[in-house]
């Protein structure tokens, strides 16, 4: 995830576009025990929020957070159980949950969807629903991260492609930038 960030932030440098990640939330849609959400967070300084349905995810992930208690500022780190289209249909419900007292200081989205595993239904919900969160945050920079699945919505440009090598094997992830 560091390298996948680090690309980002290299790739808006070269579209003379810059991303200052202690402003901007990153939200893991299908975090797992969150390694994601942490990397962001401890590494990039960003908000971070981790979005699971499994519950034993959703624990060991806050068991880390605890643990990580010295490195992780607890206000700009959350994780939820909760179904990605239940989440994204109640986005600003759970992001003032989360982050109420910063919410001002947010000016960037980076939305990272690891696609690899999500059925083509599941998929194109989510698309729907992101739509959504289009609509109502225009007065913020959205980039859309997704691995091994490129999407096809119209107010999306693909600004990067590129191959990573993750634990399972090669994956192609694709940049975007919502226009």
């Amino acid at each position: 995830m560091f390298y996948i960030l680090n690309d980002l932030k290299k790739v808006l440098f070269s579209l003379n576009q810059e991303i200052d990640f202690k402003r901007s939330l990153f939200i893991d849609l299908g975090c797992g025990v969150g390694k994601p959400v942490f990397t962001s967070n401890l590494l990039f300084h960003s908000f971070s929020l981790g979005i699971d349905n499994i519950s034993t995810f959703i624990n060991k992930a806050n068991v880390i957070k605890k643990f990580l208690s010295p490195f992780v500022n607890f206000n700009k780190i959350c994780f939820i159980k909760e179904d990605i289209i239940n989440f994204l249909e109640n986005f600003e419900i759970y992001l003032k949950n989360c982050f109420e007292k910063n919410i001002k200081e947010i000016n960037y989205l980076i939305i990272y969807l690891p696609a690899t595993a999500f059925s083509k239904i599941l998929l194109n919900n989510i698309k729907l629903k992101i739509l959504k969160i289009f609509s109502l945050y225009k007065d913020k920079k959205i980039y859309i991260i997704v691995l091994s699945r490129k999407l096809n919505i119209k107010d999306l440009n693909l600004i990067y492609k590129k191959d990573y090598y993750f634990s399972w094997f090669k994956s192609s992830v694709y940049f975007y930038e919502v226009i």
